[in-house]
């Protein structure tokens, strides 16, 4: 029941969107949205088509870096981007004057390509080489350490079992009373 009912929705709306005449002036302006390429994007330095969607708008204009390129009624533009960071914005339009401001959208050109180029190591030798660690077991500054540490854990768990062990007897006898 639930399916059909998204189904008859989804119907409706799309009969409401091919109506022409008086229905277009009941449409609803939207602003744009579904950028291509995604906000935020990094693309190559080549030929890029722009694509965006808008619901009954009768044209469109396109500002790149806040500046009008082009006013049509198509969703796409070509052009290729410069290196660095382009804004784009796409405003959503009809003939009696109705306009929506989309949001700006951004991409990055990469100038080398999809992966950013390394950092190329200094020439010459470092100031600072840090010492690789290593641990000698046969050293005496070594086993002395160690060997306090494994004798007091060692009593100290001998400790707390014999304290848990009298604890519980103290209880077992108490229970007798």
């Amino acid at each position: 029941m639930r399916t059909l009912s998204i189904v008859g929705v989804l119907l409706l709306f799309s009969m409401l969107l091919t109506q022409v005449g008086s229905a277009q002036t009941d449409c609803l302006l939207g602003t744009p949205f579904a950028p291509m390429p995604v906000d935020h994007a990094v693309v190559l330095p080549a030929e890029l088509t722009l694509h965006w969607q808008a619901t009954c708008a009768e044209s469109y204009e396109l500002r790149i870096n806040k500046t009008l390129v082009v006013t049509t009624a198509q969703t796409e533009f070509k052009l290729t981007p410069v290196a660095g960071e382009t804004n784009w914005q796409v405003t959503a339009l009809r003939s009696d004057g109705t306009r929506a401001n989309g949001i700006v959208w951004y991409f990055v050109t990469d100038a080398d390509g999809w992966l950013a180029t390394p950092i190329p190591q200094p020439e010459g030798t470092r100031l600072f080489v840090p010492p690789v660690p290593s641990v000698d077991f046969s050293s005496p500054s070594l086993l002395l350490p160690l060997a306090c540490a494994t004798i007091c854990g060692s009593i100290m768990l001998i400790g707390g079992i014999a304290w848990l062990l009298g604890v519980r007897a103290q209880q077992r006898e108490e229970r007798r009373r």
